[in-house]
């Protein structure tokens, strides 16, 4: 059944404050739960409550605020009802079931008060942000905006429409003020520019992040999965940390600016170039700035080309983090990439895990005529350089 996701997170708020009156009142000591909605499993975000973050399956109380004090504080005429009485004694592992007014049944799978992760992907305490790291962030922030893509899925979306042909959701949105929300906690100095609100935040400051919530909404909206949520850093004039998740695999990829690796089940691995797939992905989707000399898609048809590669086209930045995973053999696009929020991450994974990365014509990234061309070794890289470089000759 369709469902709003805020009230899906008040639904989790007030089940919190519930199991914090039957049992739990040390404001130290947080609750975790692990929810299914409508029998699927459920992935809450960071609810508009500073100091709260609610992950794939954690939950935690905000600051200084005890349940009963919560559930003061915000009365609301009895939305949140349980089915049958209410437990008694230690409520770890007993199931629950919550319903609000018949639009949709929550039913509590686990509750762990002994545990701070449930989950692998589940982000550090939230109460200890000022000791993460950059890179630990920008997992965290995509991670639940990645929980807010995967959690909205299949859901019947508004369309906001940005521009010819082009469109955010309501996924696109929540999903940014989520991952906002976690890097406004954890860096309230910090400036972050996002796809869909724009740039906030000090000027002149030196730390800039770079947020695309839904990489690849054309596709999320017609449920397909391939998306990115991707978070980036830019320090000065380079990007020090980046992280690219993929709601659906429960993987992210991330780099600090030197390692670059792939964290799935909560154990990270290194990423590996490499050609052997032959795969190459093609942007085909606009702008294109060095049309008419250059067309990413009349690759396709060039039979040099076709002898050694083959191409894929998937329509998010997913497949640029691929590269640095050795599942494309390379990507290339048009466009000026600069402060890109699609790119950015993608661009300081691939460098950060050794590919060849330059612009259409071989320059160093974001100079000349811009574009991109990021390959997993020099050959592959030279022979496509050499496809760019006989097309534009061609027209001239």
């Amino acid at each position: 059944m369709p469902h709003d996701h805020r009230i899906v997170s008040e639904i989790l708020l007030r089940l919190r404050d519930l199991l914090d009156g039957l049992g739990n009142n040390d404001a130290a000591q947080p609750w975790h739960v692990q929810a299914e909605l409508d029998g699927a499993p459920h992935a809450p975000a960071v609810v508009d409550r500073p100091g709260l973050l609610v992950a794939r399956a954690g939950m935690h109380r905000p600051l200084g605020e005890t349940g009963r004090q919560a559930a003061s504080n915000r009365s609301s005429g009895g939305l949140l009802r349980t089915g049958g009485e209410a437990p008694s004694g230690p409520l770890r592992n007993r199931p629950a079931t919550v319903k609000v007014d018949t639009i949709l049944s929550v039913k509590i799978v686990q509750v762990d008060l002994a545990r701070r992760r449930i989950d692998p992907d589940l982000a550090p305490d939230p109460h200890s942000t000022e000791h993460w790291t950059d890179a630990e962030l920008a997992v965290t922030a995509a991670l639940a905006g990645a929980a807010v893509v995967r959690g909205m899925y299949g859901a019947r979306l508004t369309r906001f429409e940005k521009s010819a042909g082009d469109f955010a959701t309501d996924a696109d949105l929540e999903a940014e003020r989520v991952i906002l929300d976690v890097i406004r906690t954890a860096r309230p100095d910090d400036a972050v520019t996002g796809e869909e609100s724009g740039r906030a935040g000090a000027h002149g400051t030196e730390r800039m992040w770079l947020v695309d919530p839904l990489c690849g909404t054309l596709n999320y909206a017609v449920r397909n999965t391939l998306v990115a949520v991707n978070v980036a850093l830019r320090v000065g004039p380079g990007i020090t940390a980046a992280a690219s998740a993929d709601p659906f695999t429960h993987e992210v990829f991330w780099t600090d600016g030197e390692r670059a690796c792939v964290r799935s089940d909560g154990v990270d691995e290194e990423l590996r170039p490499s050609p052997a797939s032959r795969l190459v992905d093609v942007n085909l989707d606009p702008p294109f700035p060095n049309a008419p000399d250059f067309r990413a898609v009349r690759l396709l048809a060039d039979d040099r080309f076709a002898e050694r590669f083959r191409p894929r086209v998937v329509s998010t930045t997913l497949a640029v983090a691929w590269v640095a995973a050795g599942r494309r053999a390379a990507y290339v696009t048009d466009g000026h990439l600069r402060d890109s929020v699609h790119f950015a991450g993608g661009i300081a994974l691939c460098q950060a895990a050794g590919c060849v990365v330059t612009g259409l014509h071989g320059q160093p990234p974001h100079t000349g005529a811009g574009g991109l061309v990021v390959a997993a070794d020099q050959e592959t890289h030279t022979a496509l350089l050499r496809m760019i470089s006989d097309q534009v000759s061609s027209d001239r």
